[in-house]
């Protein structure tokens, strides 16, 4: 991870400015915390549900994934909630580089999207299996 930070430009005309988020930068349920106080903190069973779906996968320099779409991604998978700060929590303990923005709850999930994919089926087929 050789960038400071990158300058993302929405099609919608706005701008953001994104930077790896410090280990230290709280994380709710919500996601990113920049305000204090903190909300509720992220499930436990979510996070390990997260982790599960992210350990493994390839880190990446360029592409990823947004946390809040990825979220998405893991309930449908998975057959049930987990919350973006459950993920981001999850991203951080197994180790994946997350990108923030200031104000922003959401992170960006420096991993490769296709290793993404499969684990979701992966984890789609187990689900389909136990039933």
């Amino acid at each position: 991870m050789a960038r400071k930070s990158w300058t993302l430009y929405s099609i919608f005309g706005g701008r953001s400015t994104w930077r790896l988020a410090p280990e230290d930068l709280p994380i709710d349920a919500s996601g990113f915390v920049w305000r204090a106080p903190a909300g509720e903190p992220p499930d436990e069973d979510q996070v390990r549900v997260c982790a599960d779906i992210l350990r493994g996968l390839r880190v990446t320099k360029t592409s990823g994934l947004y946390s809040y779409s990825a979220k998405h991604r893991v309930e449908s998978a998975v057959g049930q909630y987990v919350s973006n700060g459950a993920l981001i929590e999850a991203a951080r303990r197994v180790g994946v580089p997350i990108a923030c923005s200031d104000g922003n709850p959401n992170g960006f999930l420096f991993v490769d999207r296709r290793d993404f994919r499969r684990r979701l089926q992966e984890a789609i087929s187990g689900r389909n299996h136990s039933e």
